[in-house]
């Protein structure tokens, strides 16, 4: 019992040390594990949480990407329970959240500015995501959607049901995003085919796609800077 107690003891001094540095520093010298063990003490209360941490980077490899996980693969990992797997959730969509806040509207009128905007939104997004930037007439965001999730290629997109929802929201001027989560930024024959289909269409409502930002592993490329919107479009 006595050993019990002395464990307990022992642990709850580790944590305390380990908060007090934090205070006093931030993150500075922690090492990734140190950083994974110290968020899971807020999931996991009474457990001693550096072995799920060391788990967890052996299996994702960075902090990022564990942020970055999906609820299946958090779950191979001892120790990962539905509490741990929502509280990673909610700090990942934190920092998404902090990247993309601002008191002033957020202009995407260049293709730099649009390429780094997405960069950041996607920065933590491990699944294929559409994306849409809502801008006014002065190319000021209004708001960022979710058009589709799960999709291997723009060509998939519902267009029917995403030019009915800009209609509706009035839009005359769109910038279309997706990912290549495990791969390059760099356009399929598929995404440049789609592209241009939907283009069509949406110019057909007076509707301008202004852009269509691809982001991968390796950044963010801009497909009107590349030349491949139609002149028409321009």
């Amino acid at each position: 019992m006595s050993n019990e107690k002395d464990g307990k003891d022992l642990h709850k001094g580790h944590r305390k040390r380990m908060t007090d540095r934090f205070l006093k520093t931030g993150l500075e010298g922690f090492q990734p594990h140190e950083i994974l063990e110290m968020l899971l003490f807020y999931s996991i209360p009474r457990s001693n949480t550096n072995p799920i941490a060391h788990d967890l980077l052996r299996k994702f490899g960075t902090v990022t990407e564990v942020l970055k996980a999906s609820p299946e693969s958090l779950r191979q990992v001892k120790g990962v329970s539905d509490r741990t797997i929502t509280m990673l959730q909610f700090f990942r969509e934190l920092a998404l959240y902090t990247q993309t806040e601002t008191a002033e509207p957020v202009s995407l009128g260049s293709a730099a500015a649009a390429c780094e905007y997405f960069r950041r939104i996607y920065q933590f997004e491990g699944d294929e995501v559409i994306r849409a930037a809502l801008l006014d007439d002065r190319l000021k965001l209004r708001r960022c959607i979710v058009v589709a999730k799960g999709m291997h290629s723009v060509a998939e997109l519902p267009v029917r049901a995403f030019t009915k929802l800009l209609l509706a929201e009035k839009c005359s001027t769109v910038i279309l995003a997706h990912n290549h989560p495990n791969g390059a930024a760099v356009p399929s024959p598929e995404d440049i085919s789609a592209t241009d289909q939907l283009m069509h269409t949406l110019i057909k409502f007076e509707i301008q796609l202004a852009d269509h930002v691809i982001v991968g592993m390796d950044g963010a490329i801009s497909m009107r800077d590349l030349g491949l919107l139609a002149e028409l479009n321009l």
